[in-house]
């Protein structure tokens, strides 16, 4: 296998640009400085799935009529604990920052919360919601899933998609910051196998079938099409062929909270955005103490691998992370952005 090419790119001046293409595209400056900066942390996190890649999506989302760049969102119900948002067919970042706002005000005031957000398109990374009030304090969920179009998983034992990924996350307090995990419900994240795809680089064993249900690495028989429609391929439960029982019952899961309990229906073929669901639960006075040293319990355990330590959920994204250096992006993800950028009359993102 070939190493991925990639390059260094400013970030800030890069987050401003993305700012200003999507403005050209009709956002508001609000919505539009909330997107770029969620896709250009996500790259800072080594997470290429769900950073500066996505850009070219959304704006064929906006072409089609799919997303609303505009809009903003409202909550439209409100029941004890609970609170149900409506995105207005925008972007899924925005509404999730304005859910999160939410269900921090909600636990504040009742100690549990539980937030909704329908009529959205796609979330983005779900750990940058449970990050963001871990650090108040509060162990905090994130369930997400995908309209009937983004229907690539199999249930277990099936051929036919019936889920998107259904990620799913959640992260708790600790006294020097928190644990966090942000994982697909499929066997191989879709936005994975698009990183793998742009690339020309095969997708993991025992991740994607062909429209027959038939094991592949072949990641064009997943996509189909140069622009991914048709796409004949389904994506795997987690565990794959022989655990994906497993899988599915947690992307089951993810589909009651975001869909069913936003009112939605997951069989409904038009008309359905993406969904989100967070929890927040508030701990007592010791509950950062308390994760801290089940954090320290779980390193203590001796390496397999001389020298390297064992780690928790999301420290491998957070080791290089810096706020001011260069952002390194897949090659073409860059292409493809300078395309973008160029064709709305701005100027191309530069390497450092």
């Amino acid at each position: 296998m070939t190493s991925m090419r990639t390059v260094d790119i400013d970030p800030i001046e890069t987050a401003r640009l993305v700012g200003q293409l999507f403005v050209s595209h009709g956002a508001s400056e609000h919505n539009a400085r909330a997107v770029a900066d969620h896709l250009v942390e996500s790259d800072r996190l080594h997470l290429p799935s769900h950073g500066l890649m996505r850009v070219t999506q959304y704006l064929k989302e906006i072409a089609k009529g799919q997303l609303v760049p505009d809009a903003e969102p409202t909550v439209v119900g409100s029941l004890d604990t609970v609170r149900h948002v409506d995105g207005h067919e925008g972007f899924g970042q925005v509404a999730g920052l304005f859910a999160v706002d939410q269900l921090a005000s909600l636990a504040a005031e009742r100690g549990t919360a539980f937030v909704t957000v329908r009529n959205v398109q796609h979330t983005g990374r779900l750990g940058a919601y449970t990050e963001n009030l871990a650090k108040q304090g509060y162990v905090v969920l994130a369930f997400a899933s995908g309209a009937p179009r983004f229907h690539r998983m199999v249930p277990f034992g099936g051929k036919d998609g019936r889920m998107s990924t259904n990620p799913m996350a959640w992260a708790a307090p600790t006294p020097d910051g928190f644990i966090s995990a942000d994982f697909s419900t499929s066997a191989a994240p879709e936005g994975k196998i698009r990183v793998l795809h742009g690339a020309g680089q095969p997708a993991p064993s025992d991740a994607i079938t062909d429209s027959e249900g038939r094991m592949t690495t072949d990641t064009a028989l997943f996509y189909g099409g140069p622009d991914g429609d048709p796409a004949p391929g389904s994506l795997l439960p987690l565990g794959g062929s022989v655990f994906g029982h497993k899988g599915y019952a947690l992307a089951l899961l993810s589909e009651c909270l975001s869909t069913v309990l936003a009112g939605d229906r997951s069989d409904v073929g038009e008309g359905r955005g993406n969904n989100l669901a967070l929890m927040a639960i508030r701990g007592d006075a010791e509950l950062a103490e308390r994760v801290g040293d089940l954090k320290a319990y779980m390193k203590s355990s001796r390496p397999v691998t001389a020298g390297r330590d064992v780690l928790v959920p999301g420290e491998p994204e957070r080791r290089g992370y810096s706020e001011t250096g260069p952002l390194t992006l897949p090659e073409f993800v860059l292409e493809g952005l300078n395309e973008e950028l160029v064709a709305v009359g701005l100027k191309p993102a530069a390497t450092v």
